[in-house]
């Protein structure tokens, strides 16, 4: 056995050295997979740098990239050193912890440091001016004529509460500050279309101007290109994270299927293009890699898996994994008798996050709500209001995203009919109530979103605003950003005169944020389309959609449903842990892997964790085998 510095050089050990290795299986536990902890001997001192000296113009190197090799063995790994004292100590780290290793506390936007600059977003026969060019080929992306790393559709962000005199009375108004925003016949802008790349006629952004929009009584000023910006696609993410460390990843279903294309990343940059480029930093999450790569393992059940010569990465689910009838016959490598660990069968319970507003339930599941209320029926909209069609009951309305009561009330001409009426949000998580089993805990680290009816207030008119309009429903995100300009204030006095009434610094993180992009619809009223997004499987005339499924994780087309239910069964109701004392050779080391399903008299098994030692003469003995069932067994 040898063990090689990126450089070619081989590390020294002494003559009874052995390595001693723990891989463990990405999908059941976060601990890696390592060696235990090594000695290296002195005479290493110069192939490492010498890491014991105070005399460096530089930092002390800790983290070095080897190859252990033993015999046609080969298998890439990070050594990282922990202390120099009479020899170097530190551990190997392998497979999938070598790369882990290199994303810790490594910030999300530091992987997309991207600067895009207007040429970029030049199209032929458009604008000219820079920031003109990049706002209309944002709009051509909108609409879908450019295929790009990213969506844009309206959301709804902050809000105020104003009563207005109107000719029936003073009314209390919510309104909302839009990114995205459409123009609209309310503007009072003689420009609201342009053409397409199609010739066909669109609502341009509102960002196309310099204006100023008015927050809880005071003016704000804003430049060109204010309220605009990108949703950077899901797929795209996932593969830049990657590529930055040096990995491709494999296609998969995120940039396969129908809907997984639509999804993309929301963020909350009010002034992402207004310098005239796109910096992709800024439409990240805030946070690390970590934090979102585990928000993408808990919402689909995935993990992601380094191929043994560490180029590149392959998406692996547990619906797939379950589901695996290839299976590798282990009974020949057996010593002796396998020894069973009896587990105790756990639920899962899978919850999101309900940091921003609007997103909390009185009753955080289905069958909570069920037991409360009674079956949850379903509908796609509310136009039967006042007509005896439904039943009456709770319905999810599909193209509301929204809870509604179906209820009986008499109208003027003294007839009992039915009307509908809100309820609550449809943001249901996924889990039992306990009762003597524990819960496996899975909780998300994406920040559920619901929708809103948005009202908008420009310069001296209250518009109910058709984007989107009572039918048609708008995201609500939360609070706006700013990263490249300040927020001013203006407070206009009796006589007219302006004074800045306020100017800060912005402090507003971007949470993790996920939803479809839906296209085109036509609400009432609009001559023509406006653009929509929406994070239900439903489209704007509550139309299911094929393969959809609901960005949460509890109803019938949750998360849970999708991604998870065969986990779940599992872990209910097998999941023994099985301990089979093995003898493996180099090759049977080599092609051991942990997404394979492995068959054990008669029993399908995913492997745990494997211990073994590599010897100076290349023997590998096993120290121990973990492995896990995964046929359902039966009650009694």
């Amino acid at each position: 056995m040898d063990i090689k510095l990126k450089n070619g050089e081989t590390l020294d050990f002494k003559p009874d050295f052995k390595l001693s290795l723990t891989l463990n299986n990405p999908m059941l536990t976060e601990q890696g997979s390592m060696s235990l902890p090594v000695v290296l001997p002195e005479s290493n001192r110069r192939k490492l740098g010498f890491p014991d000296r105070l005399d460096h113009a530089y930092k002390i190197k800790q983290v070095f990239n080897t190859v252990i090799g033993a015999g046609s063995y080969q298998k890439p790994a990070l050594l990282r050193t922990t202390s120099h004292n009479k020899g170097t100590i530190g551990a190997f780290y392998l497979n999938e912890s070598e790369m882990y290793a290199k994303m810790k506390d490594v910030d999300l936007s530091q992987a997309f440091n991207i600067i895009r600059p207007a040429s970029d977003f030049h199209v032929a026969g458009t604008f000219a001016e820079t920031l003109d060019m990049v706002i209309k080929y944002m709009e051509l992306v909108m609409v879908d004529n450019i295929k790009e790393d990213f969506h844009l559709f309206p959301v709804a962000t902050d809000y105020y509460t104003e009563t207005v005199h109107t000719g029936f009375g003073d009314k209390e108004y919510t309104f909302y500050q839009l990114l995205n925003e459409q123009m609209s016949g309310q503007n009072r802008n003689d420009n609201l279309t342009d053409i397409d790349l199609n010739g066909e006629e669109y609502y341009m952004l509102a960002g196309r101007n310099a204006r100023q929009y008015n927050e809880g009584g005071s003016l704000v000023d804003v430049p060109k290109g204010y309220g605009i910006t990108p949703f950077l696609k899901q797929s795209y993410v996932l593969h830049r994270i990657f590529e930055y460390f040096g990995y491709r990843l494999e296609e998969s279903i995120f940039d396969t299927d129908p809907e997984f294309q639509k999804m993309v990343l929301v963020n909350n940059t009010a002034d992402a293009i207004v310098r005239g480029e796109l910096n992709y930093a800024q439409l990240v999450p805030s946070g690390t890699i970590k934090d979102y790569l585990d928000s993408v393992r808990t919402d689909y059940g995935c993990e992601f898996f380094i191929s043994p010569d560490h180029k590149y990465v392959e998406v692996k689910f547990w619906n797939d994994l379950i589901k695996n009838k290839k299976f590798i016959p282990l009974d020949s490598k057996a010593t002796g008798k396998e020894i069973p660990n009896l587990a105790e069968p756990k639920l899962l319970k899978l919850t999101g996050n309900r940091s921003i507003e609007y997103t909390d339930v009185n009753f955080d599941t289905q069958e909570k709500f069920e037991k409360n209320y009674g079956q949850l029926k379903y509908a796609k909209d509310t136009i039967y209001q006042g007509r005896p069609d439904y039943p009456a009951g709770y319905y999810l309305i599909q193209s509301l995203g929204d809870i509604y009561e179906r209820y009986p009330y008499v109208n003027d001409s003294g007839n009992t009919v039915r009307g509908w009426r809100y309820h609550s949000k449809y943001l249901f998580d996924s889990y039992e109530e306990k009762t003597d089993t524990d819960y496996e805990d899975k909780a998300g680290k994406r920040d559920y979103i619901a929708s809103v009816s948005a009202f908008v207030h420009y310069t001296g008119t209250l518009v109910g605003v058709n984007i989107p309009g009572e039918y048609h429903r708008m995201l609500f995100i939360g609070n706006r950003r700013h990263l490249n300009t300040f927020v001013k204030k203006l407070h206009t006095d009796e006589n007219g005169n302006q004074t800045v009434a306020d100017e800060k610094e912005d402090t507003v993180s971007c949470p993790i944020i996920t939803a479809f992009y839906r296209g085109k619809t036509s609400p009432a009223g609009r001559p023509r389309p406006v653009i929509y997004g929406n994070i239900m499987m439903y489209d704007d005339q509550g139309e299911p959609l094929e393969g959809g499924f609901n960005l949460i994780f509890g109803g019938e087309n949750g998360l849970y449903n999708k991604f998870w239910k065969l986990y779940a069964d599992v872990i209910r109701h097998s999941f023994l842990q099985v301990e089979i004392p093995l003898k493996f050779d180099i090759r049977d080391i080599l092609t051991f892997r942990f997404d394979n399903i492995y068959l054990y008299k008669g029993q399908p098994l995913i492997p745990e964790k494997l211990e073994f030692e590599i010897e100076k003469d290349n023997k590998i003995k096993v120290i121990s085998a973990l492995f896990r069932t995964i046929r359902l067994y039966l009650d009694e």
